[in-house]
């Protein structure tokens, strides 16, 4: 009987590739058994996975997609970014401006079109009680030129603030000695009525010269001490002690000087008390160190 001869082993390679095909092979027929169930039936659906917990807080849908508290949402978008625009220093002191332009144009309009706006806008000391004069008084002008004069300063005003990037605190003053200019006229014995933008321009200069010379840069403090120190030349030029309304030889009317001297008092006070309140303010809210 022949013996037999060596016996021959496989390449170890492909001792090891059939041995992680076999493996391969179980775990899929585990898998199967697993989803499908000893039987082969029917495969089960997979179950999706749980979602992480969420911290504790608002909900993801606080307001329903379809509700009107979605809506009034949607709608507030825009008005939300208007104001975050006026915030912006410059800004706000400029669409001041423009409005003043705006308003006074449309006023002279209205008075080219034959409606009695002199009367019914300009400032008049026997009616106190008609406090929006103090507002429309500036909006109301004599002639073209005069309109013209007035709009050519707001013009400029709105572009130094501008430029100068003053703050919506700088604004809130200026809006705020608009009023309080025409307001200060009672304590003279003159003007009768007052109609025009002057007092409220040197009200916005005197706004701008002491916001500027608050500031940290010296060209800017150089700035606002320039405007100031021009402003009060102004009006001591003008001496509105001597009469509150003064004839001039470049106009065809008298000039109201005593609204100039009200406008500079009135802007300066406002921009002081609003920029110390609003120091005030960030000093106390401004975290401890």
């Amino acid at each position: 009987m022949p013996r037999p001869g060596p016996r021959r082993h496989a390449p170890r390679t492909a001792r090891r590739r059939g041995q992680h095909r076999a493996a391969a092979a179980c775990r899929s027929r585990r898998v199967a058994v697993a989803r499908c169930g000893p039987g082969g039936g029917r495969c089960l659906p997979r179950a999706a996975p749980r979602p992480a917990p969420r911290p504790p807080g608002r909900a993801c849908h606080a307001i329903p997609p379809g509700s009107a508290g979605a809506r009034t949402r949607c709608r507030a978008g825009p008005v939300a970014r208007g104001l975050r625009r006026l915030t912006r220093p410059g800004v706000a002191w400029a669409a001041l401006a423009a409005l003043a332009a705006a308003l006074s144009l449309l006023v002279a309009a209205a008075e080219a079109a034959g409606l009695p706006a002199t009367e019914a806008l300009a400032w008049r000391r026997e009616a106190p009680a008609q406090l929006w004069r103090c507002w429309s008084a500036a909006l109301v002008h004599f002639s073209t030129w005069h309109l013209g004069a007035n709009l050519a300063g707001v013009l400029l005003l709105g572009a130094l603030g501008w430029q100068a990037r003053l703050p919506v605190q700088a604004t809130a003053a200026w809006a705020l000695a608009w009023p309080t200019t025409h307001a200060l006229l009672w304590l003279a014995a003159r003007p009768h009525h007052y109609l025009g933008l002057s007092g409220v321009l040197h009200a916005g200069v005197a706004v701008a010269a002491v916001t500027l010379l608050l500031r940290a840069a010296p060209g800017w403090r150089g700035l606002g001490a320039g405007l100031g120190l021009a402003l009060l030349a102004k009006v001591i030029l003008e001496a509105p002690w001597r009469g509150a309304v003064q004839a001039s030889a470049d106009w065809d009317f008298p000039v109201a000087v005593g609204a100039h001297a009200a406008g500079v008092v009135a802007g300066a006070a406002s921009a002081a008390l609003l920029l110390a309140i609003h120091a005030r303010w960030a000093a106390a809210v401004s975290p401890r160190r």
